[in-house]
């Protein structure tokens, strides 16, 4: 769009901006200050976003790509990627309230990524792993639809392994031994990595 016609288009509320560049359409008849509209195109907007900037070279984080593992219906009110090329470490602000973290860190993309929704994520073990603990007290319940989700055990070792990921594997087996009452796999995982 040449300059006068996105000038126009913002004015008669054809179009609000997301971020400089990036632009929502809108339809003028109805409330623009809705943040519905907003919410419906957020992953969309994401996944394009992100494909133009960084192509596959980023990550979701792991609380992010925990949220689309699960299937979230609440739109985070911030997301976080990381990258290895091209991220400021700068949150940039977004529509109603809502915010992206964007910073480069090539050691904390792992090999194990998943596409979801055309979105590069953690795998979601790799994600479980990676996880603050503060995850499995506060959303106690996606934790454990999460850890459910895991069928084998070697989806955990493989990951603890390569990664060298102690303390995470200690949390990971008491959250299916006492959490879950999933001797079987907690047994698994602990076998599996002696």
């Amino acid at each position: 769009l040449s300059r006068g016609s996105r000038e126009c288009l913002i004015k008669a509320n054809w179009l609000k901006e997301i971020i400089k560049g990036w632009y929502m359409v809108l339809n003028p008849t109805e409330n623009y200050q809705n943040s519905t509209i907003w919410y419906a195109s957020f992953w969309d907007f994401f996944r394009l976003y992100l494909e133009d900037r960084f192509e596959k070279d980023y990550c979701l984080s792991a609380e992010s790509s925990l949220d689309l593992h699960l299937n979230q219906t609440t739109i985070p009110k911030q997301l976080i990627v990381i990258t290895t090329r091209g991220g400021s470490g700068k949150c940039l602000n977004l529509l109603f309230n809502s915010s992206v973290l964007i910073y480069n860190d090539s050691k904390g993309i792992p090999k194990e990524k998943t596409e979801i929704k055309n979105i590069q994520t953690m795998s979601l073990a790799y994600a479980l792993c990676k996880t603050a603990p503060i995850f499995f007290e506060k959303k106690s319940i996606d934790a454990e639809i999460a850890l459910r989700s895991i069928k084998h055990s070697f989806e955990f070792t493989k990951i603890i392994l390569d990664y060298d990921m102690k303390i995470p594997a200690s949390r990971i087996i008491g959250a299916y031994k006492y959490h879950l009452k999933n001797n079987k796999m907690a047994e698994a995982i602990t076998n599996e990595l002696e």
